[in-house]
């Protein structure tokens, strides 16, 4: 989004997307079993 905006404004020096389907997704919490903590980060890989 913000290459997208940027590319209105300043078209000649906003980067091309690397990437641009890449997916970083982070979550996390307390297993409701165990009380225990847990953290899951997945990453899809660039398209």
């Amino acid at each position: 989004m913000i290459f997208a905006a940027l590319s209105s404004a300043i078209r000649e020096r906003v980067a091309a997307a690397s990437g641009g389907t890449a997916c970083n997704f982070l979550f996390g919490g307390t297993h409701p079993d165990t009380d225990e903590y847990f953290t899951n980060y997945h990453l899809e890989g660039c398209g």
